[in-house]
C-alpha cells in the first residue's frame, strides 16, 4: 500500500501524515498528523546483533567506550 503525499491546502498547512524519525525538528507536528517511522528500529538491531557488535560485549565494555 502507497502512501499518498502530503499536499498544499489553501491555508498553505499541509494536509497529511509525517512520517519521520524522533528528530527534534518534528517536535511541532501535531501527534495526530505524525507516525514514527522504524525502519532505524530494524537497522539498529541488526547493528547490535551482527558478529561484534554490541549485544556481543559485556555491559563493563560498553559503559567504558561509552565514557571515551
Amino acid at each position: 500500500m502507497d502512501a499518498a503525499p502530503a499536499r498544499p491546502v489553501p491555508d498553505g498547512k499541509l494536509a497529511g501524515i509525517l512520517v519521520s524519525d524522533r528528530g527534534v525538528v518534528y517536535d511541532g507536528w501535531d501527534a495526530e498528523n505524525r507516525q514514527l517511522g522504524r525502519a532505524h528500529v530494524k537497522r539498529n538491531w541488526e547493528k547490535k546483533i551482527k558478529p561484534g557488535g554490541e549485544a556481543k560485549k559485556s555491559p563493563a565494555q560498553r559503559l567504558v567506550e561509552g565514557l571515551g
